[in-house]
Parts: C-alpha cells; sequence; structure tokens
C-alpha cells in the first residue's frame, strides 16, 4: 500500500507539473458517502445532523447505503418513519439523496432472502464414514497436521515445522503455554519484518478444511497483522479471513475455513508481521474437514453421494437424511455467514444401504467468507435479479431518486460452479450488469445510474491476467456490460490517469470517490490535478469514509474550491 502510494504521488506530481491547477473542472455533484441503518431512531437523527453539516458547507448530495434497502418488505412503520424525516430534511436543504442498491460483492442483504444463492466452491469426493449412525468426515492422509501442540522439540525448532525468522523473533516458551509444556512466542518484530511458522501438507483439489489455532496476545499494537493461512499456487492465498484478534488478550480459539481448490499442495503458516514490541503466542493448531458446514443447496450446486468406486450412488432421503446447514446464513440474523460453527448431523435412517463403517464420497458446495463476513451472490442464478427487481422497486417507490449508485465492488469470490462452466467471469459480471441496467431503467427510467470503477476497471481490479482474491478467473471484460449512460465513481487516486482514460474512452462520464479518511486537501488536490490532466467528463466529487468519520467533512469541501479552479 505504501507503495502504491508512492507512486501515485509520483504520478500526479508530473501531472500537475505538465498540467498545473489552472484548468477548470466543473463538479456539480457534490456528494457524502453515507452508511447509516436508518431502523434506529439516532442513525436517522445523525444523517439529518449531517446533511446540514454538508449543506452549510456546499455539498448537493448524499449517497445513502442502508442494509435494509435490500429488505424493504420487511420494514415496518418505525424505519419507514426515520425515512420520511430523512426525505423531508433532504427537501428543505435541497439535497439530493443517491440510495445505494444491488449490494453484489457485499451480498448479505440479498442473501437475507435465500441465503443458498451465495457463490459457491465444490467439494469433490469428499471421505466420509458411516459412523455412530451418522456421516462423518474422514481426513486424507496426506493432510494430517504434524506437531500441532508443539509438544515434539526438535533441535531448536518443532518437528514438522520449518520456521522463518527463528531465535529472536520465532522461538519456544515453556512459561506460557496453552496446553502441555511448550508454546511457540512470536514477538518483538520491527516494521518492515515477519515472522512465520508453515507446514507443508499433500491435499487433494477441492477439499475444504477447518483450521484453528490458540492464540493468545500481549500488547500486540496491530492484531490485523497476525494471520492464520493457508498457501498454495492457483490461487496462491486460500484464506482472506480477518481473525478478529485483539491487541491483548487471554488464550482464544480463532478459525478460518479455506477450499484446496485446484492445489494439491497446501502450506499452512501461522504468519505474524512486524508491530513493535508486542508478542504473539499460538498453540494447539489443529486441522480437520469442515464435514457440512454451511453446504449450499440449488440447483446449481448439486449434492451427490457414492460409493468409494464411484459406481453406486447413494439417494438422499432414502440412504442418509437431508444434507442441509440450518445456520447457511442465518448466523446471527438472516442474510449473515459465519466461516465455521458446528457441523450439522445428517443422520443414516433405518432402511438405509448404508451399515455402521461403510465409506462413501461426498460432492457439494459451500461458500467462502471473505475478511470479516463478507460474502458474494450468485452472478448467474435467475432468482438473485428476482429479487433485485423486487428490491429496486420498492427503493424507487420509497425514493423516487435521480441517481442510484449500484454495489458492483470488491467481488472476491465466484466463478467455481457449473453455471460458469460457459462463460469467464468478466463474461458473468458484464451479463450480471446488463440485467440490473436494465432492472434500474424499468423502474427510474430518467434517473442516473452510477457503478463504481474498480470490478469493471482493466487498471483496477478487472485485470486481463492474474486472479483476484478467491475468484475462478479474471473478471476481465466485465466493462462490456456496461451502457453508455452508467456513469462511472472511481476510487483509486493511484490509478486515475489510466482508469480516467480508460473510462472517457468508452464513452462514460466519471466523479471522484475522495478522503477515504486521510488528509482531505492533499487527497483532492491529487484527484482534481489528474481529472485536469485527463480531458476526461468528471461531473463530481464525493466525500468517502468507511469509518463514519465525518469530522473532515467542511476540509474537504474547502479544498475542492481551493484547487477546482
Amino acid at each position: 500500500m505504501k507503495k502504491l502510494l508512492t507512486a501515485a504521488i509520483v504520478v500526479l506530481t508530473v501531472l500537475m507539473t505538465l498540467s498545473p491547477l489552472s484548468a477548470e473542472v466543473h463538479l456539480k455533484h457534490r456528494w457524502v458517502w453515507c452508511m447509516h441503518n436508518l431502523l434506529v431512531d439516532r442513525s436517522a437523527d445523525e444523517v439529518i445532523a449531517l446533511m446540514e453539516r454538508a449543506k452549510a458547507c456546499g455539498y448537493t448530495g448524499f449517497v445513502l447505503s442502508d442494509y435494509k434497502f435490500n429488505v424493504l418488505d420487511w420494514m415496518g412503520k418505525e424505519y419507514f418513519d426515520n425515512v420520511e424525516r430523512v426525505k423531508a430534511k433532504a427537501r428543505e436543504l435541497e439535497l439530493d439523496i443517491v440510495p445505494s442498491v444491488v449490494s453484489i460483492g457485499y451480498a448479505s442483504g440479498l442473501l437475507a432472502h435465500d441465503p443458498n444463492l451465495v457463490e459457491g466452491h465444490p467439494v469433490v469426493d469428499a471421505p466420509f464414514a458411516v459412523k455412530g449412525g451418522e456421516l462423518v468426515p474422514v481426513m486424507d492422509e496426506g493432510a494430517t497436521l504434524t506437531n500441532g501442540d508443539f509438544e515434539d522439540v526438535k533441535d531448536a525448532g518443532f518437528a514438522g515445522w520449518q520456521p522463518e525468522a527463528p531465535g529472536r523473533y520465532v522461538a519456544r516458551d515453556r512459561d506460557v503455554t496453552r496446553s502441555g509444556k511448550t508454546s511457540v512466542r512470536m514477538g518483538g518484530l520491527p516494521e518492515d519484518a515477519g515472522a512465520v511458522l508453515r507446514q507443508t501438507l499433500d491435499t487433494e483439489p477441492f477439499r475444504a478444511y477447518h483450521l484453528s489455532a490458540w492464540i493468545r496476545t500481549e500488547d500486540f499494537a496491530d492484531p490485523g497483522r497476525i494471520r492464520l493461512n493457508a498457501m498454495g499456487r492457483r490461487p496462491a492465498r486460500l484464506v482472506e479471513q480477518d481473525l478478529g484478534v485483539k491487541r491483548t488478550q487471554d488464550w482464544t480459539q480463532h478459525h478460518v475455513v479455506f477450499n484446496s481448490l485446484t492445489n494439491r499442495r497446501v502450506r499452512i503458516e501461522l504468519d505474524v508481521a512486524g508491530s513493535g514490541a508486542g508478542k504473539v503466542w499460538w498453540d494447539d493448531v489443529r486441522l480437520e474437514p469442515i464435514g457440512f458446514v454451511n453446504v449450499i443447496r440449488r440447483e446449481a450446486c448439486p449434492v451427490k453421494v457414492t460409493s468409494p468406486d464411484g459406481k453406486t450412488p447413494y439417494v438422499e432421503g432414502r440412504d442418509f437424511d437431508r444434507i442441509e446447514d440450518p445456520k447457511l446464513g442465518r448466523e446471527k440474523w438472516a442474510g449473515t455467514f459465519a466461516a465455521w460453527h458446528t457441523p450439522p448431523a445428517v443422520k443414516v435412517p433405518e432402511g438405509s444401504r448404508l451399515r455402521e463403517g461403510d465409506r462413501v464420497l461426498v460432492s457439494y458446495y459451500h461458500p467462502l467468507i471473505v475478511l470479516g463476513s463478507q460474502v458474494t451472490c450468485s452472478l448467474t442464478d435467475p432468482k438473485v435479479y428476482d429479487i433485485i427487481d423486487d428490491q429496486v422497486k420498492r427503493v424507487h417507490a420509497l425514493f423516487a431518486a435521480k441517481h442510484y449508485m449500484m454495489g458492483y465492488d470488491e467481488i472476491r469470490t465466484g466463478g467455481w460452479t457449473p453455471d460458469y462452466d460457459d462463460m469467464t467471469c468478466g463474461e458473468a459480471l458484464a451479463g450480471s450488469v446488463k440485467k440490473v441496467h436494465a432492472i434500474l431503467r424499468k423502474h427510474a427510467p430518467d434517473a442516473e445510474i452510477w457503478v463504481w470503477n474498480d470490478m469493471f476497471d482493466p487498471n483496477h481490479n478487472a485485470k486481463p491476467r492474474g486472479r483476484y482474491y478467491l475468484v475462478k478467473t479474471p473478471w476481465a471484460g466485465s466493462w462490456e456490460g456496461l451502457a453508455k449512460d452508467i456513469h462511472i465513481m472511481d476510487w483509486s487516486v493511484g490509478l486515475a490517469p489510466k482508469s480516467f482514460a480508460f473510462f472517457h474512452g468508452r464513452g462514460h462520464t466519471q466523479a471522484m470517490a475522495g478522503y477515504y479518511d486521510g488528509d482531505p486537501d492533499a487527497n483532492v488536490r491529487q484527484w482534481l490535478a489528474a481529472a485536469k490532466a485527463s480531458g476526461a467528463d468528471i461531473t463530481g466529487i464525493m466525500y468517502t469514509t468507511w469509518r463514519g468519520d465525518y469530522a473532515k467533512l467542511e476540509a474537504f469541501m474547502e479544498a475542492v474550491r481551493k484547487y477546482e479552479k
């Protein structure tokens, strides 16, 4: 990130040298990004107060994001009363409300209607055995983790594990343990250093595993740098989950789930990056198959159970009970997913052809949760677009807005189900945005339609080569689905010169998502330098905060006035 920002500053400095800040850029849209839950009275009050501040310093609208825009049919009078209060204030102040709809990359709202519409990843011929009258997963022999409790000490290290930066940064600890006599301690790492303990396992492709570890910390300044990794080759990183470790905590068990995907070898890593004098302890690392955690049931994600030789298919409802997970997408409330929970039991009923001790092979699909709880909905299932159609209709009936923002951003999984067999991920995304554009045009024929740039930008997440997170193929070509009347909200200042040129060449007007919880003056100066040098049709700028930090709202607009002429 630091290298990217440095490069961006160099590029934009050159642009400012070649094209001084004298040419005008007319920004008719001066918006505020606002994520709030309008079901809560206090939250609606906060939005109204922000609107008053924003109007006073020159903003023209609010891009309003609320999970409830995906489930409006579930909302009661209290919610709509708060929406009406916000709308009334917007009319009074002559501010546009721009609803953010169709959240694809962060799809928990859409998936609240049917969690089985989540993107799936295949488990192929995973071994199970009948044990105690249930189907129980069996560990692949080559994938057995060695010395996860660190009790087998060899020379200066741990049997089965290969350390990086041993000694000072990776050490045995016999004083602080969760169980047994030994734990692993990592700590004292400078900012640019890292400590890793790794073990390489032989796996079969498309097997799903639960990896857990007990972790203790002491004054570790940046716990987000503590990672429990599974590394392959294609893709390289198989775990993209935030462990949620605290700066200081007693022994706590943390969990991730990964799929080997196309890999036959997987490297398990206990990974800590530099964060000063703090310490991290690891103990009791465990790897096991996930069983039927978050199994998906829909047409494009079939379940199959056969004999070990594949010749005998077993029948759901006759040889084994229905395979489903009641916690899929319902971890806390509808639409919320957790990577791990206790697997559901699947019983073998009387009259089954299966007997105690029999082995079977099971194939099914499960989602992969990214970062904290991010999930993506299917880009191809028609039921997704039925839900989108209904919710867009409700949002437009509620707001009758002049602008709408489509939530296509940071789509980090996809492409692994059979309905992608005849298309790339880029082609699937192009088809998806065409469908959503048609839905918006049906319900709001005269509105401006906006979308984030990243998933349609070959300079950003739609690169022609390489994989993006856990997506099967590149998103390249996704831009072919963008109608000319879709406006682009660019959000990476470091990529702005190339992105502006690309979308300008395709005939799109654009705006800039600025601030990003940084220095508003420097950020606005960089954006406007790139805009003036590009010659593109740039019509707006937006104060964008993911932290809900509006302390610099006025300073951002002061910078806009300072640099736009």
